[in-house]
């Protein structure tokens, strides 16, 4: 029986038995099976436990973000052979060296949030949405990465998109720079689906 007393740890429950059989006492329940995967043959274990956290477990998180990734592929396809447009913008904001990954990123979800009550820009348009965050030499660099779906002018929408993220960030104190923005319009079923990969 585990035991688990820090507070902060019970949102996260699962993570402390995901990889261990389901049957602590028998660990014979606990098979490897070969199947054939995207990329060739994988391993899969069969009387595993599972926490299926997409957002802490290293072994969980990569499972889910393809599995989620392909359905969206196949759903963008499908959107866009209905007669839809479909385009990719990349949302960010300046960053230094030594800011705090807490301090950037609150910064770029707050200014999404702001961002998403512009009513009249978001009319008629839907989205997948998927935050990024890496580190380089200027630090965090945390960014969004829009799919966009819709029957207007994907083109018209550029403009509008950089004109709300932009005034919004400023708003908000931060600094953006119009050639950090990226905005595609995908004309192809196969950039669609290697986007929303």
């Amino acid at each position: 029986e585990m035991c688990i007393r820090d507070s902060s740890a019970l949102h996260f429950r699962g993570l402390v038995t995901c990889g261990y059989p389901v049957d602590f006492r028998n660990s014979d329940w606990v098979e490897a099976v070969l199947v054939e995967g995207l990329e060739g043959p994988e391993v899969r274990l069969t009387g595993v436990r599972s926490c299926d956290s997409p957002w802490a477990c290293p072994v969980c998180a990569p499972r889910l973000g393809i599995r989620r990734s392909e359905a969206l592929a196949r759903l963008a396809g499908r959107v866009l052979s209905l007669g839809y447009r479909v385009a990719h913008a990349v949302l960010t904001l300046r960053h230094h060296r030594f800011e705090s990954l807490q301090d950037t990123f609150g910064l770029l979800q707050e200014a999404w949030r702001l961002l998403r009550r512009n009513r009249r820009m978001w009319e008629g348009v839907e989205y997948a949405r998927a935050v990024e965050v890496t580190f380089g030499i200027h630090g965090w660099h945390p960014h969004v990465h829009l799919l966009l779906v819709t029957l207007r002018d994907p083109h018209a929408l550029e403009e509008a998109l950089w004109e709300g993220w932009s005034e919004t960030v400023v708003s908000l104190g931060g600094e953006v720079r119009r050639e950090a923005f990226h905005f595609q319009v995908l004309e192809r079923e196969e950039d669609v689906v290697e986007v929303s990969r």
